[in-house]
């Protein structure tokens, strides 16, 4: 998918109402002592607070009510990309309560970030997140001591569904699923089963096809071949030269040792002149007179 494809679809998808996440997908822990009847999970009870229809909070008993300081934790019931988180105060009069009041929210409760209120007033705290964020913990507080606070609904949404085969912020990203849809934020398809081609959780991953598969095989046990062919080749001529040096290394030691050993036959083969051994003996001695 090309940049400007995925920018015309991330307008589209931005032009579309984000959906409420239900109430039974929500719980909801707190802490600070409660004021009466006015309980923690009536943030989260469907409810809002309507003067035209119950002047105030009291007749609706439809909102919280916590001594300060306190929080209320509002934990999906898995990762959404929230787009908006939406706090509603009571309608009919404002006593401050409403006051001092944050926002946290994250993918985990153990690091959550804190969020600026995109608009705000004595009755409504309103947070846009632009693009979505995964999320699924979001923490309300209430700052300060000495007083109430007091809350009537909190109202998370998410992205709208993202079309088929597409899914993460503003469904940039594509799925190859065998049939029916991916998860929004994951990609995981429902059926676990990708379209041929396709692999991995997202089946976003591709896969070599059988017959590409043989084309390498091929190509590789051929490969193999000729490589083992040519180391054999190598061996031998390494074999052939090695075993040359050492017969000329031994012809050279033999030669030196021949021409030493043929002197005393080049002696012995010598003819004798004399044929009488015992020359000296055979000397005449002339005899001396004295006179």
């Amino acid at each position: 998918m090309d940049s400007n494809s995925t920018q015309k679809k991330a307008r589209n998808l931005q032009s579309l109402t984000p959906i409420k996440i239900p109430v039974a997908e929500i719980s909801v822990t707190s802490k600070g002592t409660e004021f009466g009847t006015w309980a923690a999970e009536k943030v989260n009870d469907g409810v809002i607070h309507d003067k035209s229809i119950h002047p105030t909070a009291d007749d609706c008993n439809c909102c919280a009510s916590l001594w300060r300081p306190s929080w209320v934790q509002m934990t999906l019931n898995r990762i959404y990309l929230v787009e908006r988180v939406l706090v509603l105060g009571r309608v009919d009069r404002d006593n401050g309560y409403f006051n001092d009041i944050t926002v946290s929210a994250g993918r985990r409760k153990e690091s959550l970030q804190n969020e600026q209120f995109t608009s705000k007033n004595t009755t409504i705290k309103d947070i846009l997140l632009t693009p979505p964020r995964e999320i699924q913990f979001v923490l309300v507080m209430g700052h300060g001591s000495g007083l109430y606070m007091e809350l009537c609904e909190i109202m998370i949404y998410r992205q709208a569904d993202c079309p088929l085969r597409s899914y993460s912020v503003y469904c940039a990203k594509q799925c190859h699923c065998l049939d029916g849809p991916c998860d929004s934020v994951t990609g995981a398809c429902e059926n676990v089963i990708c379209e041929d081609g396709w692999k991995g959780n997202a089946c976003n991953e591709t896969e070599v096809s059988l017959s590409t598969k043989c084309h390498s095989d091929k190509y590789y046990y051929a490969l193999l071949a000729v490589s083992s062919v040519f180391g054999v080749v190598v061996t031998a001529a390494i074999v052939c030269i090695v075993i040359n040096r050492r017969n000329n290394q031994r012809s050279a030691e033999v030669a030196p040792a021949n021409r030493e050993s043929s002197s005393p036959e080049i002696y012995g083969n010598l003819p004798q002149t004399s044929r009488n051994p015992d020359n000296y003996d055979c000397l005449q001695m002339r005899t001396v007179e004295c006179h």
